[in-house]
């Protein structure tokens, strides 16, 4: 591997070779990077969730709940996704399926409305990104509600009428099927899209995104 040309590799470097192996789906790669993750840190608790995401993206589910139950055993914790925005001086947060906004009514109906339309521009759901051994239609359900897919359709609906930039915070990494229907949303309304998550920031317009599809 090109990795073990450079002098000392650290976790960091590790790290990000395992990123890329997650995104181009290289499970025996990505294992092999994790035993020399785990050899400079044997408590790296994101190395085991990393490929446990792998696992799952490849429908490995054995590996899956072994993974996990390593996890368990090393008292890991994943911090559950939330995306939140800031409207008229109002910070507003969500979680997947979120039930729990006073405007969640209104927040579903723009957000189904939102799906039906990009589907007709060609967006269709990456149900590879359901980390969870569902049947296909509860993984299409799944990806519909994540945060900041609910973020995006309640800023849509509380800013009706305007063109201002919307603005998001996710505090993981956006997944690649959000990102997706992000560039879809901008293209289909032609408002600016932000989104920060914990990797970097995304700047949608026009259908397309700064990061080139590629964070």
């Amino acid at each position: 591997m090109l990795i073990e040309e450079v002098r000392n590799p650290d976790v960091v470097l590790w790290r990000t070779l395992l990123n890329t192996c997650k995104i181009h789906g290289e499970v025996e790669m990505a294992e092999k990077v994790m035993r020399k993750i785990l050899e400079l840190a044997p408590e790296d608790g994101g190395t085991h969730i990393l490929l446990s995401n792998l696992y799952a993206s490849a429908g490995k589910w054995n590996q899956v709940i072994e993974t996990k139950s390593t996890i368990r055993d090393m008292k890991l914790k994943k911090s559950p996704a939330m995306s939140w925005l800031d409207i008229d001086r109002e910070v507003h947060t969500f979680m997947a399926g979120d039930l729990s906004h006073p405007r969640a009514h209104e927040i579903f109906e723009m957000l189904h409305g939102l799906i039906e339309k990009v589907k007709i521009l060609g967006y269709n759901p990456d149900t590879r990104f359901v980390l969870q051994d569902l049947d296909e239609e509860k993984k299409m359900s799944s990806l519909y509600y994540h945060s900041e897919k609910l973020a995006i359709a309640f800023a849509l609906w509380k800013t009706i009428g305007r063109t201002t930039t919307i603005r998001i915070f996710k505090n993981l990494r956006v997944c690649g099927d959000c990102h997706s229907w992000i560039k879809f949303v901008s293209l289909l309304t032609g408002r600016y899209i932000i989104a920060r998550d914990a990797k970097r920031f995304h700047h949608f317009k026009g259908g397309l995104c700064s990061c080139k599809d590629y964070w």
